[in-house]
């Protein structure tokens, strides 16, 4: 949080989200309950930063993601492909936001199939780390919220 938001109470409606976020933890909930509390495996590095403008990118590897033989990305085999694509997900695109209620309009996406939608977040707050998560969404075993929290690492410009 900025110096000016430690002193005064902040609400998910209040936050200044500009700056770079790191993620702190990343869960999946149903129910009230976390049931997965390594959605993106035990040591994700993730950073969401949120710029002037209304504009953000978001950034995620999963845990774990093995080098490759070759130093050279352009001389990875295909499974050494399809390994760090299914471990990666990025996005960017502008953003809004009304009251706890934050909306990333996706320009482009990592999954060209949701380049043009929108991904739906509420905002949180917990003690210092920021919290967005995500509407119910479909799950085989019923429906789960998406948890995500988040600790800033640099502000944005002033």
């Amino acid at each position: 949080m900025r110096e000016a938001e430690t002193t005064a109470e902040v609400t998910p409606e209040t936050i200044d989200l500009n700056g770079t976020w790191k993620l702190v933890s990343n869960e999946l909930w149903r129910d009230g309950q976390c049931i997965n509390a390594y959605f993106s495996g035990r040591d994700p590095v993730a950073f969401i930063h949120y710029l002037p403008g209304q504009r953000m990118a978001f950034l995620n590897a999963d845990g774990g993601r093995p080098r490759t033989a070759s130093d050279d990305r352009r001389a990875m085999t295909d499974v050494e492909r399809i390994a760090a694509a299914k471990t990666f997900h990025a996005y960017c695109g502008p953003y809004d936001r009304d009251g706890d209620t934050l909306v990333h309009h996706l320009e482009v996406s990592f999954f060209e199939n949701d380049t043009g939608t929108d991904y739906v977040r509420k905002i949180g707050i917990e003690g210092r780390y920021l919290t967005l998560s995500s509407l119910p969404m479909p799950h085989p075993d019923g429906p789960v919220t998406l948890k995500l929290t988040w600790d800033r690492i640099a502000p944005g410009p002033l």
